[in-house]
C-alpha cells in the first residue's frame, strides 16, 4: 500500500493526482490537505474512490495544521506539496503589498513546513514540490524553434513566480543538504476538468476560455491570433507526477511537465472548430477581446517547454492536444467546470 499526502489536493490540478493515485491500486490511500472544505465539484470528482481519501482542512502556513497532520503521518510514503495562491500579483495590484502577506505566507511558509514535515517521515520515498513555468524569463535564451530546457532562462517576474522559485530552491537545498528524496516540477499552462475560480486560483488559459465559450454557444472575440502557448491537460499532469513519485532514481532536481510544443490561438480555434463546426470567432482589439494574446511572446515561459528529461526518466508522454481538447469538451458538456 502507498500512502500519499497532497497539499492543495482539493484544487484544480492536484485533484487529478488524488483521483489518479487511488485508481492505480485499490490499496492506495491519499490524505488531502486544503485550506477550504471540498466543494461539491471536488466531492463528485472523488466520489468513485472516496473511501480511499481522507481530508484534513488547514492552512499550510500554520504550524498547527502540520501538528495535526502528525496524527495521520504513519505510513506516508509520498508527499506532493501543491498548495499555493496563484492570484498574488492581482491581489497586490488591488490592495498593495500589505494585501499579499497572507498569500505569500501560504506560498513561502507552506513549502518550508512541508519540507520539515517530510523530513520526519521514516517511510518517505519521494517529495515533490509543484512549481510553475512562470519562473522562466518572458523571452528565454533557447535556440530559435527549440523548446525551453529546465537549465537556464530562469528569471521570475512577479510575487507568485518569485515564491515558486524560492520553493524550488528550498526543495533543492533540502535534497542536497539533508538527503531528502525531493524534486520540483514546473507546469506549463494547465487546462481541464475542475478548472474553476476559487479563493486561491484565478487563472483562465486559452483552451479553457475557448471551450467554455464554445459550450455556451457564444462568439469568441480574439486578439493576437498568432500568440502561442504550451498547454497541458490536467490528467496528463497527474500521470506525470505519479510517474516521478514512483521513479526509482530521478536524475534531475527539476522537471518540466508540458505538452512540449507550442500552439497558436489560431490553431487552437481550428481544433475547437473540429469539435464543433458552429464555432464563431472574430478578431478584435485587446480591450474588447475574450482572449487577448501577445504575438511577440513566443519564447521563454510562453513558448514550448522541453520535456525530454521527464520522458527519459519515466516513459511518460502527453496525449495529443486534439484528443485532450475533445475529452475536455465532452466533460464540459456534462459538468459546469
Amino acid at each position: 500500500m502507498s500512502r500519499l499526502l497532497v497539499t492543495g489536493g482539493g484544487g484544480f490540478v492536484l485533484s487529478h493526482l488524488v483521483r489518479h493515485w487511488t485508481e492505480l491500486a485499490p490499496s492506495n490511500r491519499v490524505i488531502v490537505v486544503d485550506a477550504e472544505p471540498l466543494d461539491a465539484s471536488a466531492k463528485e470528482f472523488f466520489e468513485p474512490s472516496s473511501e480511499q481519501i481522507s481530508v484534513v482542512q488547514g492552512d499550510v502556513s500554520d504550524v498547527a495544521t502540520w501538528d495535526r497532520l502528525r496524527d495521520h503521518a504513519d505510513g506516508i510514503s509520498h508527499v506532493v506539496h501543491g498548495a499555493a495562491v496563484t492570484s498574488i500579483d492581482r491581489l497586490c495590484r488591488a490592495g498593495g503589498l500589505r494585501a499579499i502577506a497572507p498569500a505569500m505566507a501560504t506560498n513561502m511558509m507552506g513549502i518550508t513546513h512541508a519540507l520539515g514535515f517530510a523530513g520526519e517521515l521514516p517511510d518517505l520515498m519521494r517529495f515533490i514540490f509543484v512549481s510553475s513555468g512562470s519562473v522562466y524569463d518572458n523571452h528565454g535564451h533557447q535556440a530559435p524553434g527549440q523548446p525551453l530546457p529546465e537549465d537556464g532562462s530562469v528569471n521570475p517576474s512577479g510575487f507568485y513566480a518569485i515564491s515558486k522559485f524560492a520553493g524550488e530552491m528550498l526543495t533543492t537545498q533540502a535534497m542536497s543538504g539533508t538527503g531528502l528524496p525531493a524534486l520540483s516540477v514546473r507546469l506549463s499552462g494547465v487546462y481541464g476538468p475542475l478548472d474553476r475560480t476559487t479563493a486561491s486560483r484565478d487563472v483562465h488559459c486559452a483552451p479553457k476560455k475557448i471551450l467554455h465559450q464554445l459550450r455556451n454557444g457564444r462568439e469568441i472575440g480574439v486578439s493576437g491570433l498568432d500568440a502561442v502557448g504550451d498547454y497541458i491537460y490536467a490528467s496528463d499532469v497527474a500521470h506525470a507526477i505519479a510517474g516521478l513519485l514512483t521513479c526509482v532514481r530521478p536524475r534531475h532536481p527539476v522537471y518540466n511537465i508540458a505538452l512540449g510544443e507550442f500552439i497558436t490561438l489560431r490553431e487552437l480555434l481550428a481544433l475547437a472548430s473540429e469539435i464543433n463546426p458552429s464555432l464563431q470567432f472574430r478578431e478584435t482589439s485587446s480591450d474588447d477581446a475574450d482572449i487577448a494574446g501577445e504575438a511577440n511572446l513566443i519564447q521563454g515561459r510562453w513558448g514550448a517547454y522541453d520535456i525530454s528529461r521527464l520522458i527519459a526518466d519515466t516513459g511518460w508522454h502527453p496525449r495529443p492536444l486534439a484528443v485532450a481538447l475533445r475529452d475536455y469538451a465532452e466533460w464540459l458538456g456534462d459538468n459546469a467546470y
